[in-house]
């Protein structure tokens, strides 16, 4: 009843009442009387008027509750929480004071606080800002050239080898002649087109003349890695689409239901890197996210970026 005057609402009362508490015919009554304005619904003149007689006045009693659980300790107490321990969640506290985890977030709200999600994020030197920036333009500059350019692997295979992650092995066709070579520690994969992962077990030092003249000579200018002739920046796993993508979709499909031995293991890693080898849709999305990545990671001059993703 706030949005009518005091002026409406008498004359409100004095249609119902020379309609005899009609609430249709007061409502047709106070429409024909000028001036036009608003006509209420026909169930306003009855509130209206058991409010008059209830309260003897237009305007709603004041609520005098008091606050249960927003008071003044809870408050301190909440926020005091907040500045000790800031990765306590407002569900674990609203738990710990005994209120509802909406009033947690009101105070935080009205404290200009904004709960997050706690994410652990690799350290960076101050070194590595340049580096991170260098290949993020060079990846975008490639990619205005072939808008089909799949996103670089990781240096950093040492979780492959270290989880015994195992692949089928890829008959060699024209297609391999463009696969990126990419160096791992103890060991060296094959990535074909990125992402199909295959271990050459017994292999040469991640770092030895030999492996690097192996590269030289099938993949020219095309492998990236330490003394390479793209370098992939030092402790940057947010640039990897096996980081950011690749672990958790596999895992997601792997793991779907209970794993019952080592061969049905190496059948579902095999089933799940073909299912993602033949969706297109995924390969795009992890596109637009390295896009994404390396456009941020030029905005913040190589640093943390991943917070604005």
């Amino acid at each position: 009843m706030a949005e009518y005057t005091n002026a409406e609402k008498a004359d409100m009362i004095l249609a119902y009442g020379a309609t005899d508490c009609n609430g249709r015919a007061a409502q047709r009554l106070y429409a024909e009387r000028p001036p036009v304005r608003r006509t209420p619904a026909h169930t306003m003149f009855a509130r209206l008027h058991q409010q008059l007689c209830e309260t003897g006045s237009f305007q709603k009693a004041a609520c005098n509750r008091d606050r249960t659980a927003r008071t003044e300790l809870n408050e301190e107490i909440v926020l005091d929480m907040v500045d000790t321990t800031p990765s306590l969640s407002t569900r674990g506290i609203a738990n710990e004071i005994g209120i509802s985890y909406s009033s947690v977030w009101r105070i935080l709200d009205d404290s200009a606080l904004h709960p997050f999600h706690y994410q652990r994020v690799q350290s960076l030197k101050e070194c590595d800002f340049a580096p991170r920036q260098a290949f993020s333009q060079r990846y975008l500059q490639q990619r205005i050239a072939n808008p089909f350019l799949q996103p670089p692997c990781c240096s950093q295979m040492r979780r492959l080898f270290r989880e015994r992650v195992f692949s089928t092995p890829i008959t060699a066709t024209r297609e391999q002649q463009r696969t990126h070579i990419v160096i791992g520690q103890r060991t060296r994969y094959r990535c074909d087109s990125y992402f199909h992962v295959v271990p050459a077990r017994w292999s040469p030092a991640h770092f030895s003349i030999s492996v690097r003249n192996h590269l030289d000579a099938t993949c020219g200018e095309r492998w990236i890695g330490r003394g390479g002739p793209v370098h992939w920046p030092p402790r940057s796993p947010d640039h990897s689409c096996l980081d950011y993508f690749f672990w958790e979709q596999m895992k997601s499909l792997v793991y779907e239901t209970p794993v019952n031995s080592a061969e049905e293991l190496e059948e579902r890693i095999s089933a799940a890197a073909e299912e993602i080898r033949n969706t297109p849709e995924i390969l795009s999305n992890v596109r637009r996210s390295m896009k994404r990545r390396c456009e941020a990671c030029i905005t913040c001059g190589g640093r943390q970026f991943e917070h604005l993703l």
